[in-house]
């Protein structure tokens, strides 16, 4: 992403913080603390990152899911689609009676993939999202159910390697995950796909495969070839799976970024209590062999050192205690005043100050 092609980022590298930030970059088991990291900075810190070191995988750590979607958000505005990926934290405790939502794993599936394709570089989750374990394909090939125009293949085939992908059958595709059947077409609407796709058959040959509208199902577009991302991990046919976290399957060369306030200690040690907690409930009320703990998040001790052992970007709004600081000041209150907004701007010119407004 050249520097003249956005101007948060080009602004961000103005500054002496990045440069400080640009010509101390932490080696593996250490540490850079910047600071006045306010508002959307973080994501701008982490698109020039981007930019600088293009191959590197940077892992992204929020306190809570809230802030990993809107960081992520600004992520996608400031990088572009297919660069960066969230990886959502499980909705409740894994033994919760309720499934998680299609979306939750899905986007697991789509990062997790990613990271191994090479495609994503910048990944976004929460301490707590860290924390959990997950299956995980031992071999990590074939996540993707990949089509082209005139390929053949098993119309039932494709309907049994999709039912074992995690999709739901259902008359009419109106949500992501889903998958129907009429005649020789299949509706499908993928994890990670901005629309459902249309795949036509004549007899074990595809004819065609088109996107259409949900709305109106009316198709939209052709394509030459698709590609399929699976409901949830630990689906596919009869692979074997491994249970395991983010943090273990990122490569030791990346750059783990903690973004917030919330100490990574006391975060991890109160979701493993409540998780022993919740385990020994579901024992006693007569619940046969529940997945074991261990099995399902990181101890603190074996969470912990790991993260310390990656070379690690610390961002923080206040800390008197940094290496450098960005200096940004929290945003002026507007408040629709526009006689307020003007005031701002004229402000900042008599400063010699550029201003960037994000909406």
């Amino acid at each position: 992403m050249p520097e003249t092609h956005n101007a948060v980022v080009s602004a961000l590298r103005t500054t002496p913080g990045w440069q400080a930030l640009r010509n101390n970059l932490p080696p593996a088991a250490s540490a850079f603390r910047l600071t006045g990291v306010r508002g959307s900075t973080d994501a701008a810190v982490l698109a020039a990152l981007h930019a600088d070191q293009p191959d590197r995988v940077i892992l992204a750590v929020t306190s809570d899911p809230n802030a990993a979607r809107a960081l992520e958000a600004d992520l996608v505005a400031l990088l572009g689609d297919g660069v960066s990926h969230v990886f959502p934290q499980r909705e409740g405790l894994p033994w919760d009676a309720t499934d998680p939502h299609v979306e939750y794993s899905g986007l697991r599936v789509e990062a997790v993939e990613s990271l191994f394709s090479g495609s994503g570089k910048v990944f976004v989750t929460t301490i707590r999202g860290l924390q959990e374990r997950f299956p995980v394909p031992a071999q990590l090939t074939g996540l993707r159910i990949r089509i082209t125009t005139g390929e053949k293949v098993s119309f039932q085939g494709l309907v049994e390697r999709l039912e074992a992908r995690g999709f739901e059958r259902v008359p009419i595709v109106e949500e992501i995950g889903q998958f129907a059947v009429r005649g020789g077409l299949i509706d499908v609407f993928s994890v990670g796909a901005p629309d459902p796709l249309r795949i036509e058959f004549w007899g074990d040959e595809i004819d065609s495969i088109r996107t259409f509208d949900i709305l109106d199902q009316r198709s939209t577009g052709t394509l030459e070839e698709a590609a399929i991302l699976p409901v949830a991990f630990g689906t596919t046919e009869d692979e074997a799976t491994e249970l395991r976290s983010l943090l273990e399957l990122v490569p030791t060369g990346a750059l783990l970024v903690d973004i917030g306030e919330t100490p990574w200690t006391t975060s991890v040690s109160t979701t493993w209590d409540s998780a022993h907690r919740t385990h020994a409930e579901l024992i006693d009320s007569g619940m046969r062999a529940p997945t074991p703990v261990e099995d399902l998040f990181l101890a603190p001790e074996v969470l912990l050192p790991r993260a310390r052992s990656f070379a690690r970007l610390e961002l923080r709004s206040d800390d008197p205690t940094g290496d450098a600081s960005l200096g940004s000041e929290p945003p002026p209150t507007i408040d629709r005043d526009m006689e307020r907004l003007r005031e701002v701007l004229r402000e900042g010119a008599a400063r010699d100050e550029q201003t960037l407004i994000l909406c």
